[in-house]
């Protein structure tokens, strides 16, 4: 534990998640090209990840790592950058795993 005077060094404020509004209009702007019902799911996606995380479901947090509203733009680019990509046959998963 830090002694009182590193304490005093620094504000601590807890900050929600966005609302699923605010963040479908985020990826709105961010990947406008990605189809809406995407959109939403990855929205809907990230915020039962969320729920998970913090225990809103009776539990004490089943999971141990969240999803920000930066990981969910990461996630909305990446889907773009990859879609129509054509897997070879020699390296799909199935055959590694």
């Amino acid at each position: 534990m830090q002694n009182l005077a590193a304490m005093d060094r620094y504000r601590f404020i807890e900050v929600g998640y966005a609302d699923e509004t605010t963040e479908l209009g985020i990826l709105g702007r961010v990947v406008p090209t990605l189809n809406e019902g995407i959109r939403k799911g990855m929205v809907k996606t990230a915020n039962e990840i969320r729920k998970l995380f913090m225990g809103e479901n009776g539990d004490d947090g089943q999971i141990g790592v969240t999803m920000s509203t930066r990981t969910l733009v990461r996630w909305a680019k990446l889907t773009l950058q990859f879609r129509g990509l054509r897997i070879r046959s020699d390296m799909r998963w199935s055959k590694h795993c």
